[in-house]
């Protein structure tokens, strides 16, 4: 136990930290970074609490001073560069990656995350040709194999489809095998059935994600992807409004409202008929 006159190690805010107690775990740095204001270690960690916690602001401003402190430092800026596309700033991520590359041309997470950031600038040539050397140095990279199928989805190239989500799904499984206690897996498994068009399964994970997610937790993160319990009730309302159920569908708008009462796209499945 620490004593008043001692104050908590970094470590042990690690230990909060892995332990998902990601509150105590600020509270923690929060004091080491009394005794050790420029500790970029610190605030690293901190900035990645805070957006376990959804508090994206808060974890923006510790990676950006993460960055400052240690202008090299490889995981900070990724982390920076994900945290971006996760608040649709697409731009400020495509510093980061780019930067990551300029430090390591070999970095496979920078690759997928410019990959990610073309992909939402709809370049989707430059995307594609990162998604593949991405996949090329880590084939087990899953956020490359989903964009890969989105692109040839939209492409109308089925070959490409099927090719790419097979790899997902095999990833997303693995995932599933080795933590079938999280959501993430399920989630991202049901995204993948839903490149496919196979909107029954998708739906079967949709709902078991919805029955793994912990009360109270709202964001999801997996294989470097970012995903919210409205995310998921959204995806189950449009399954089950393709298949016809619109009983269902209608319910998981309505749910959906509760928790985000101005998302049109629950507004659209609330409002449904029969």
């Amino acid at each position: 136990m620490n004593t008043p006159d001692k104050a908590p190690s970094f470590d042990e805010g690690l230990t909060a930290q892995m332990r998902g107690d990601f509150r105590s775990a600020i509270e923690i740095f929060e004091r080491v970074l009394e005794a050790h204001p420029t500790s970029a270690a610190a605030y690293h960690q901190m900035g990645r609490c805070y957006v376990k916690l959804g508090e994206f602001d808060k974890g923006i401003e510790c990676l950006e001073t993460t960055v400052r402190l240690g202008p090299n430092r490889i995981p900070a800026r990724l982390d920076s560069g994900m945290l971006y596309l996760y608040v649709n700033d697409i731009a400020k991520a495509k510093v980061q990656f780019l930067r990551v590359l300029a430090l390591d041309s070999s970095s496979v997470k920078a690759m997928s995350g410019l990959g990610m950031v073309h992909y939402h600038e709809k370049d989707l040539g430059k995307a594609i040709s990162l998604f593949q050397d991405a996949c090329a140095l880590n084939p087990s990279t899953f956020a490359c194999h989903y964009h890969l199928a989105k692109i040839h989805y939209a492409l109308k190239n089925p070959a490409g489809v099927q090719e790419e989500t097979r790899q997902s799904a095999a990833i997303c499984q693995d995932l599933i095998r080795t933590r079938p206690e999280q959501p993430e897996g399920y989630f991202f498994l049901a995204e993948t059935f839903m490149v496919q068009e196979e909107y029954r399964p998708a739906l079967q994970n949709y709902l078991i994600a919805k029955d793994f997610s912990a009360d109270g937790v709202m964001h999801f993160f997996a294989f470097g992807l970012h995903y919210t319990l409205v995310d998921d009730y959204l995806g189950i309302a449009a399954c089950y409004n393709i298949l016809g159920e619109n009983r269902y569908a209608r319910y998981f708008g309505e749910l959906t409202l509760k928790i985000d009462s101005g998302n049109e796209e629950a507004k659209r499945f609330a409002a449904i008929e029969g």
